[in-house]
């Protein structure tokens, strides 16, 4: 069975909410993101923040997940070093999706 056979059958049997949620996760993967950043940035950089962390943070706010982007950013246990809340400084727990520091 060719790819295009089972990505058709993709189609014909996913309902529409499913097919672009993976075109979302596909087209927004953190690792991406960070790549675009790397590729076209002139002045900006990544130190303490991975743009795709950025990404994740302001899409809970804009979108409506959280109330704010700030409520996003506090509750962002899985990217504090102790569990404490906020966004790590250090990148220590920030294993989430791979996420380097300094680069």
């Amino acid at each position: 069975m060719s790819i295009d056979t089972l990505f058709q059958r993709f189609i014909e049997n996913a309902p529409l909410p499913v097919r672009v949620r993976a075109l979302l996760e596909r087209t927004f993967h953190p690792e991406r993101l960070d790549a675009w950043l790397d590729q076209t940035a002139d002045a900006q950089y990544t130190r303490e923040l991975l743009f795709s962390t950025l990404f994740e943070l302001m899409s809970q706010g804009v979108c409506g997940v959280r109330r704010s982007v700030h409520d996003a950013y506090q509750a962002a246990e899985h990217m504090a070093p102790s569990g404490g809340g906020g966004v790590s400084q250090t990148g220590a727990g920030r294993a989430d999706h791979g996420d380097r520091v300094g680069a």
